[in-house]
């Protein structure tokens, strides 16, 4: 321990934490680019505007699922006495 008093951290046991961090990271990142590149090669604004929602909703529903997934791992791990943290 480096100098301090001793703590804890609190630890989800629910599925809605990996839920909002799926969510959360979803929306962020530099893949942005990427998606906003291919956009402008579409030749009209309608479908480009459709790949730019597609391509949103497809990085948020990864994230998503990620993050879930892992939370189900890490909630396995801590009920067979592991630290998953």
């Amino acid at each position: 321990m480096r100098g301090g008093a001793p703590h804890t951290h609190p630890v989800a046991t629910n599925g809605a934490t990996a839920l909002g961090t799926g969510t959360i990271h979803g929306f962020a990142g530099t893949s942005h680019v990427v998606g906003v590149v291919a956009a402008l090669a579409l030749p009209t604004r309608t479908e480009a505007f459709g790949y730019l929602v597609g391509f949103a909703a497809g990085n948020v529903l990864a994230m998503v699922a990620f993050s879930a997934l892992l939370g189900v791992f890490a909630t396995r791990l801590e009920k067979n006495g592991a630290r998953a943290h």
